[in-house]
């Protein structure tokens, strides 16, 4: 898998230099990282040593990339949003706040929703922070 992720990296960023310069090899990076370590792998991870079906891998999938969405959909609006403070470097960590805290909480919040594990593991923290106040 690795070779194949160089030969799409090569290609891809071949192809897009003409177009793009310097930005065509950042996307063809980007997307052979996408083709072999996002789809790729768990599919050959699911597949051979998991031993799982076509439907829970495509199911699986569906569900990274539902999440994976939602992640970067919210990063991109919340860092659209703009803080105007006099303070150059508080303007800094504002933003810096907004762009990875509030996606991280939205994110916790999701998987906390749609994943049995996630609120389990949840209660279990919650639980023991209780028993130890």
């Amino acid at each position: 898998l690795p070779l194949l992720e160089a030969i799409i990296n090569i290609i891809v960023s071949l192809v897009l230099v003409h177009y793009l310069g310097l930005n065509g090899i950042v996307i063809g990076t980007i997307v052979s990282n996408i083709i072999v370590v996002m789809i790729l792998k768990p599919v050959f991870l699911y597949k051979n040593a998991l031993k799982s079906d076509n439907a829970f891998i495509i199911h699986e999938l569906i569900r990274s990339w539902f999440f994976i969405s939602i992640f970067l959909l919210s990063i991109f609006f919340i860092t659209r949003a703009k803080v105007i403070v006099s303070n150059e470097w508080l303007d800094f960590f504002i933003q810096v706040c907004m762009s990875s805290i509030t996606p991280l909480l939205l994110l916790i919040m999701i998987y906390s929703v749609f994943d049995s594990n996630v609120r389990k593991f949840m209660f279990v923290m919650f639980k023991k922070n209780y028993r130890e106040n």
